[in-house]
């Protein structure tokens, strides 16, 4: 009956640890260091952020001079533009070690006037981005820390409330698996 209650007590025992361990890792994992994505059969290369497709145009045309005037002007902004011109505009933004990027081009198709955007995001501390222009960020960033960083920029550039919630909802970030496996 002893050895009963001690295998009992041992099976109890060693569940709670593994639910304990469990836990550490899943906090670990969203707020820390994103390992799991390294646990799929190909894993996780690195992480891209961009549009839905078909949501590369904007609902409302976008008046790009003042923007550029509006963002130049803010002092609090933490955006740079680093193009403007030709119905073109270009901004970065660097949010931790993310730099997030958007260009927007007004342009005329069938006899409609309307505004393209397209983001990308790196990271600014990457090793394998030194001297590069990548459009990629480490696959360890959770992807909430790419989201929070996005949604930072998208609050700060002078846009209306619905093109910031159309950019907002046509986002997404991509995984882009490897041939290995990673541990």
């Amino acid at each position: 009956m002893l050895v009963k209650y001690s295998r009992v007590k041992l099976g109890i025992g060693l569940g709670v640890f593994v639910l304990l361990v469990s836990f550490v890792a899943l906090i670990t994992n969203h707020y820390y260091y994103s390992w799991s994505s390294n646990l799929t059969l190909f894993g996780c290369a690195y992480k891209y952020i961009g549009l839905k497709p078909g949501s590369e145009r904007l609902g409302e045309l976008q008046d790009l001079d003042d923007l550029e005037r509006k963002v130049r002007n803010d002092p609090n902004s933490k955006s740079r533009i680093t193009y403007f011109g030709s119905e073109q505009l270009a901004t970065a933004t660097i949010i931790g070690d993310i730099q997030y990027s958007l260009r927007f081009q007004n342009t005329r198709a069938g006899g409609k006037q309307f505004t393209k955007v397209s983001l990308s995001a790196s990271g600014t501390t990457d090793p394998s981005n030194a001297g590069e222009s990548s459009n990629h960020i480490d696959s360890r960033v959770p992807d909430h820390v790419i989201d929070r960083g996005l949604i930072s920029v998208l609050d700060q550039l002078p846009f209306t409330e619905f093109t910031r919630k159309e950019l907002k909802h046509n986002t997404v970030i991509i995984c882009h698996p490897t041939s290995r496996i990673g541990f």
